[in-house]
């Protein structure tokens, strides 16, 4: 998996983006944001479903016509996977309250499209 400080500046920039609005149309800094991610969670067994679930959520907003109900089903679907995961890894360091301001990022952006 990539290193520590490769995963805080990204997990920074996602929350980052994910503040400013993630709207419908997503642009290409957001996809890009979404491709890393899948890249490095397909890299580990135990967040590979992750990796998968960010793959339909890729597919599902650069659709000609999003579905805002899909978006939101598996935006909060992450956001829970998030927070799953923020408590397997353990309290120490930075790390669990980083994914932990992702999983409520995450479920923020996501009532965007309820």
């Amino acid at each position: 998996m990539e290193s520590h400080s490769t995963a805080t500046d990204l997990l920074d920039k996602t929350i980052d983006s994910l503040a400013h609005g993630p709207g419908v149309s997503v642009s290409e800094t957001n996809t890009d944001l979404l491709q890393q991610w899948i890249g490095i969670l397909n890299e580990s067994e135990n967040t590979r479903d992750l990796a998968g679930k960010l793959s339909q959520l890729q597919e599902a907003v650069t659709q000609s016509s999003p579905d805002p109900a899909t978006i939101n089903g598996l935006m909060t679907e992450i956001a829970d996977a998030v927070q799953e995961f923020s408590g397997e890894i353990g309290p120490e360091g930075e790390l669990p309250s980083q994914l932990q301001g992702l999983a409520t990022a995450l479920r923020t952006a996501s009532e965007e499209f309820q």
